[in-house]
C-alpha cells in the first residue's frame, strides 16, 4: 500500500478552504478510505495549529488538531535525532538563498517521509518540487 507524507499545506488548504482545497480533499479522502497510508510529521501539527489559531482562533485550532490526530490510517511521527540530522543534510543540499527557500520544517517533512518508508510527499508548496530522494506531488 502506498504510504504518503502529508505536508501542513494539505491540512491548511482543506481547513481554510483555499483554492487548492479539492486537491487536499482528494488525498485526505484516499487515506481516510484506506487506499493509502498517511504520515504526518509532528512539525506539521505546529505549523497547522499556529496558522489556524492566527486566522480562526483557539477553538478552531484545537478542532484541527483533533481532526488530524484522529485521521484514519495515519500516523504522526516525532522528530528524532536521525530525522533531525537527515533534515539538516537535506536543507544543506537544497536550500539556495533567494532561489529556493526550503525551510527547516520542509526539510524535516522530507526526512520524516524517508525515515517512515513513504513513497510520496503531497503538498501545495512548490518548495518540494525537484526533490531527488522521493517522489513529490505538488498540486
Amino acid at each position: 500500500m502506498e504510504r504518503i507524507l502529508l505536508d501542513s499545506h494539505v491540512f491548511l488548504d482543506y481547513l481554510l478552504r483555499s483554492e487548492k482545497e479539492k486537491h487536499a480533499k482528494e488525498v485526505i479522502g484516499r487515506i481516510s478510505a484506506g487506499s493509502a497510508e498517511g504520515v504526518v510529521s509532528a512539525i506539521a501539527l505546529a505549523e497547522v495549529k499556529y496558522k489556524i489559531h492566527k486566522i480562526m482562533g483557539h477553538d478552531k485550532a484545537e478542532t484541527a488538531m483533533f481532526l488530524i490526530k484522529e485521521l484514519p490510517n495515519t500516523i504522526i511521527v516525532s522528530v528524532d535525532a536521525n530525522i533531525a540530522e537527515s533534515a539538516a543534510d537535506l536543507r544543506f543540499k537544497y536550500y539556495k538563498n533567494k532561489e529556493r527557500e526550503l525551510s527547516y520544517a520542509d526539510s524535516i517533512h522530507i526526512a520524516t517521509a524517508l525515515a517512515s518508508g513513504c513513497t510520496l510527499i503531497v503538498s501545495g508548496d512548490p518548495d518540494f518540487e525537484g526533490i531527488e530522494e522521493i517522489k513529490t506531488k505538488v498540486y
